[in-house]
């Protein structure tokens, strides 16, 4: 049986590119991107309830954006801020909503993102 390559990351995308790149992939529950942008070792703390209080490694990213579309749906995210601090650290500020529910409050998020590599080693998730 072949085991499938692991993704190759893109060194050439900064690293608020590789968090763009995440926003879009968990939105889509594209596979092969969110491996793609991800460390096969990642830990995320996401904000996401109910959810785990903790994801890690490319399956538990796979599973965050299970339960991300399980609670709000088909959102849609809008980063209101993306800046890189010191090199390898970005920081997120987003809203995430859904257009079909609008009586639902959007969610303001707040997340710092370690990027090393070309591919996602840490996510921390707070409310906004």
């Amino acid at each position: 049986m072949d085991v499938p390559a692991e993704p190759v990351p893109n060194h050439r995308d900064s690293p608020t590119d590789v968090v763009a790149r995440l926003y879009d992939a968990l939105r889509d529950r594209d596979i092969a991107e969110i491996q793609a942008v991800t460390d096969p070792r990642v830990v995320c703390h996401p904000l996401v309830r109910p959810g785990l209080t903790m994801y890690f490694g490319h399956a538990g990213m796979i599973e965050l954006a299970e339960d991300m579309h399980r609670v709000h749906g088909d959102y849609s995210v809008e980063l209101l801020h993306i800046d890189e601090g010191h090199p390898g650290t970005v920081i997120v500020d987003a809203i995430i909503a859904n257009p079909q529910t609008p009586h639902r409050e959007p969610l303001r998020v707040l997340t710092t993102y370690e990027v090393s590599g070309g591919r996602i080693t840490s996510i921390d998730s707070r409310a906004g």
